[in-house]
């Protein structure tokens, strides 16, 4: 493992990135956009993987998330296919937190070593991730999914600009994905 000095955002990329995506959804629906929108925004971040998982809410206010898309860096594990991604019941798999924490519209945003013991083995173990921001994504004051940025290179911490940044984006996706 590497640990990252400080990488410096681009905001300026940052922000060509979130407008490419806007006019991206604006002309074009679908997974294929998502996934070229998905690719824009982990390079311009620089990250090696960002996904995409649509919620289920159920009764009891446990999401059931299901990774919809992904992109990943050349060299990366994929991790689409991983059936473990699949109908992922938040709380019962020891993300009740995060359960909690994206209802009320919160970003996580961790070094993967400072998690829980049970998260660390979903992330760090099995998916080699070193550091993750995790963004809710909302349509019409519903949550919807989110979108997942993984650093499986560097141990980095999150500044508070990429995360206002991400949020954007994920808002933007919010409202030109989720029609329903």
């Amino acid at each position: 493992m590497r640990a990252m000095t400080r990488k410096q955002l681009d905001t300026r990329k940052l922000l060509e990135a979130i407008l490419s995506i806007s006019g991206k959804l604006a002309t074009d629906t679908g997974d294929e956009a998502l996934y070229e929108i998905l690719s824009t925004l982990g390079i311009a971040v620089g990250v090696d993987r960002t996904y995409l998982f649509d919620f289920v809410h159920r009764p009891n206010g446990n999401l059931i998330a299901s990774q919809r898309l992904e992109w990943v860096e050349v060299g990366q594990d994929r991790q689409i296919d991983n059936p473990e991604l699949q109908n992922f019941d938040m709380a019962a798999n020891g993300f009740g937190d995060w359960n909690e924490m994206m209802h009320i519209g919160e970003a996580i945003t961790s070094l993967t070593s400072d998690l829980p013991p049970e998260q660390q083995t979903v992330l760090r173990e099995k998916q080699n991730i070193l550091s993750i921001a995790f963004v809710p994504v909302f349509s019409k004051g519903k949550l919807r999914g989110a979108i997942g940025y993984d650093d499986c290179t560097y141990a980095r911490v999150w500044e508070k600009e990429e995360i206002t940044a991400l949020r954007i984006a994920s808002s933007i996706i919010g409202v030109l994905c989720y029609s329903d």
